[in-house]
């Protein structure tokens, strides 16, 4: 229930952010249409370029980051246990990432030094925001997902997966801290004229809407931050409940401890726990797909409205490392998803094997039921004559075969 609620809020808050930034957008939009028109009318001749770092934001940079984003969601959807290599991996990305937007910002000059030429345009530093934001709910989620064993096992692999999840939310929030202070003031350290686009266009917050000036900066923070926060509280969220119900099988349990409790309700308790998983991982899905979503369109569509040059070709050697690395993620995880699924059958079809043959009747012995010897048994099955009641004590098993089914008896 809690679940389906939380759903709710999020389509609800997506609705309204829709809503208001198509608003706002449109608005611009008609700005930048009669701009356009007066600059028609006086004959003015725009030519500009603007060359894009291609270390950063390239397309083999992109496409690297894609399909590590969509090996994480499938991992992580159908073969959780080993999608912790994913995260991990994501998660390096993602703390160079930080590493990248701090040494840009520190590059940048404010506004107030006249003698600064070489001010990057607002719309690079947002475009690593949505590099870093697609990936991270995909390593904070995997990473939420650990496997239920690693809460039973040593005490190093129990450290490793508490530095794993700090760290993971540590980065996140340093990156969420920076965005706070990007939209609030950081972004007056960036050219908010840029080439071809005055003001710049800004990148697509969602897939329907107008695009915005970033001349409004605060405006798109104060609607963009809560979204990340509450994404970010959300995956908390799951990840919190996660643990709850793989540690002690029901949150309740912890507080009755105490109580004697019938086998009945342990029971319950580990149904309602394991219905309470499922919930969690749909979420979990559900969030990861949303931000790859968002984060790919919005990327992309920047680029291409704001004509971005140099970035979509693999031209340097920098892009070549998380393509490949992408490029192989991705059947390295449908490989790893049909091992999963070819050893969950088997074990499947070892434990019905198992099932079959374990019967009460598997360990009866003769003495167990009743019978002293298989002579016993065999007389046993002998059909009752009136006539020859005072012969039966010289029958004896006519074959061996008759023998083995009375053992089996």
């Amino acid at each position: 229930m809690r679940s389906r609620l939380l759903l709710v809020f999020i389509f609800s808050v997506f609705v309204f952010c829709q809503a208001e930034i198509s608003l706002l957008g449109t608005n611009q939009g008609n700005e930048w249409v009669q701009a356009a028109r007066l600059e028609a009318r006086d004959d003015t001749v725009i030519d500009c370029k603007f060359v894009g770092n291609a270390d950063f934001y390239g397309i083999g940079v992109r496409i690297g980051f894609y399909l590590i984003w969509i090996a994480g969601f499938l991992d992580f959807t159908f073969n959780p246990s080993s999608s912790v290599a994913v995260g991990d991996a994501q998660t390096i990305f993602d703390f160079a990432n930080v590493i990248a937007i701090i040494v840009l910002n520190n590059q940048q000059r404010p506004l107030s030094d006249t003698t600064s030429t070489d001010r990057k345009p607002v719309f690079v530093p947002i475009i690593l925001l949505y590099m870093f934001f697609g990936g991270a709910i995909v390593s904070a989620t995997t990473t939420a997902s650990f496997p239920e064993d690693w809460l039973k096992g040593s005490k190093a692999k129990k450290f490793s997966t508490a530095v794993r999840q700090i760290f993971v939310h540590s980065t996140f929030l340093a990156m969420m801290g920076y965005g706070i202070y990007f939209f609030v003031s950081g972004y007056r350290n960036f050219d908010l004229v840029a080439p071809c686009k005055d003001p710049p266009v800004g990148p697509l917050l969602f897939p329907l809407s107008d695009p915005v000036s970033f001349t409004d900066s605060p405006i798109i923070g104060i609607i963009l931050m809560p979204l990340i926060l509450i994404l970010y509280i959300l995956v908390l969220y799951v990840a919190v409940q996660r643990y709850s119900d793989l540690k002690d099988g029901s949150s309740r349990t912890r507080f009755q401890s105490w109580m004697p409790r019938s086998k009945y309700h342990r029971i319950n308790d580990w149904l309602r726990s394991s219905e309470r998983q499922l919930s969690w991982t749909i979420l979990g899905a559900l969030l990861m797909l949303t931000s790859i979503l968002w984060s790919i369109v919005a990327l992309e569509w920047t680029i291409a409205k704001n004509d971005i040059q140099g970035v979509n070709d693999v031209s340097t050697t920098g892009q070549l490392i998380p393509l490949i690395i992408g490029i192989f993620s991705l059947p390295t995880t449908f490989w790893s998803i049909y091992k999963s699924h070819v050893e969950e059958k088997r074990t499947d079809n070892e434990q019905k094997e198992e099932s079959e043959f374990d019967t009460p009747l598997k360990h009866l012995t003769f003495k167990d039921a009743g019978l002293e010897s298989p002579m016993g048994a065999y007389m046993s099955i002998q059909p009752r004559h009136e006539h020859n009641m005072e012969d039966q004590s010289d029958m004896r098993p006519a074959s061996s075969q008759e023998l083995r089914e009375a053992r089996t008896f």
